[in-house]
């Protein structure tokens, strides 16, 4: 499952997330969630994949995500051969309108969000996101479009 829990204010999601990863267990899903932040003249995105460790398709994965949230409309149009095929490869993954329009509806200018891929035995990840004052958007993923998007993250194949 792809969630966006979106918080009132600009910092709460990076707090949200370091407050998460300090506490042990810490869910899989954290290791590759990314937040961003959302003001009157963009949006900043941080991930959690460190450089040099390898494992840099999650940055370019929420790069791709929130570029189609926030910048392009039509999935592809007016952008180069390699950009117009990440972003149209993301509807096959799973992200699909629906779940963009519900994204682009939620980040306004003032908050911010965690962005995860939550597998079935994480669900309890989202309690704690939902208790800490969350909205949750998401959008559930067949089987084969997870495992496509956990191998593209780096995961197992």
């Amino acid at each position: 499952m792809l969630v966006l829990s979106v918080f009132a204010g600009a910092e709460a999601a990076a707090r949200v997330l370091r407050d998460l990863r300090g506490t042990p267990p810490v869910p899989v899903c954290l290791s590759s969630a990314a937040t961003v932040s959302v003001c009157a003249r963009g949006y900043a995105l941080g991930t959690t994949t460190r450089p040099g460790t390898g494992r840099g398709f999650p940055g370019v994965f929420w790069e791709a995500l929130f570029g189609l949230v926030f910048l392009v409309p039509v999935a592809g149009s007016s952008y180069g051969p390699s950009a117009g095929a990440l972003f149209g490869a993301l509807p096959d993954l799973g992200v699909d309108e629906a779940f963009l329009g519900e994204a682009r509806e939620a980040l306004c200018p003032g908050t911010s969000a965690i962005a995860l891929l939550v597998a079935p035995e994480e669900q309890d990840a989202l309690a704690d996101l939902s208790s800490r004052g969350a909205v949750l958007v998401g959008t559930s993923l067949t089987a084969d479009e997870d495992a496509a998007l956990q191998r593209e993250l780096g995961g197992p194949p």
